[in-house]
């Protein structure tokens, strides 16, 4: 049996062909009606960051806006913002969304940066120090010509720092002893300082079940903590010298 072929005729091709046109000429004179219209100007900016400026974004066309360049653009402005989210509002508002960047520490450089879980360092914008926040030496031939906002996760010493730092605030009998310092200068010598400037020698290897022996020595000293001068964990049994 032989298949009958659909036969159109020319008549309809032509009209939906003409219809087609006028849809597509349509939608783009619609859209550039859009795009030149002051109407859709943008004219309110909605921020959860007042320090963020983005008051160059007034004026311009909300559709010709292109939102995830602008969020870049700005990012690369503020680098010590992690993420940021523009949304429009018809007719004429702009939403910025920020997020910034938390610092767990400060590195000493030839200045000061803040650090984040991420191992980004970024600017300290005038602020000051955080005395409940560790700073890290030992970096400087580690961390030459340092830009905000760009991650360092490739230098061990300090990713050594920053995981030192989260495991330590996820040991419950750890959280009332605040870290003053981290030296990495040498890191299989790796220690740090708590509170009463009690000095930590704890290396760069078997990290977790170093801070676990820690975290028992200190429950069972409590109030005799104070008394310390090191504990050192470097070795098989662990070295407890009283000032």
């Amino acid at each position: 049996m032989k298949k009958r072929k659909l036969k159109i005729p020319v008549k309809t091709i032509i009209i939906i062909l003409f219809s087609l046109a006028a849809i597509y000429f349509s939608l783009r004179s619609l859209s550039g009606l859009l795009w030149r219209s002051e109407y859709f100007n943008i004219r309110v900016i909605r921020t959860n960051n007042k320090n963020i400026d983005t008051s160059y974004l007034l004026g311009n066309n909300i559709f010709a806006l292109n939102l995830n360049k602008e969020a870049q653009k700005i990012l690369a402005m503020y680098p010590d913002c992690h993420k940021i989210r523009l949304i429009r509002y018809l007719p004429n508002a702009i939403s910025v969304v920020v997020s910034v960047r938390k610092a767990i520490a400060y590195v000493r450089l030839y200045r000061y940066f803040a650090v984040d879980g991420e191992a980004v360092l970024f600017n300290l914008d005038n602020n000051p120090l955080n005395p409940n926040l560790p700073i890290i030496m030992g970096l400087q031939t580690k961390l030459v010509g340092v830009k905000a906002g760009r991650n360092y996760s490739h230098v061990k010493e300090l990713v050594l720092c920053v995981d030192l730092i989260k495991k330590i605030a996820s040991l419950e009998g750890l959280k009332g002893h605040i870290i003053k310092k981290i030296d990495v200068s040498a890191p299989e010598n790796l220690s740090f300082y708590i509170l009463e400037n009690i000095e930590i020698r704890i290396g760069q290897t078997n990290i977790d079940h170093r801070l676990q022996l820690l975290n028992s020595i200190l429950a069972q000293l409590k109030s005799g903590a104070a008394k310390l001068k090191y504990i050192d964990l470097r070795f098989k049994e662990p070295a407890i010298k009283y000032k």
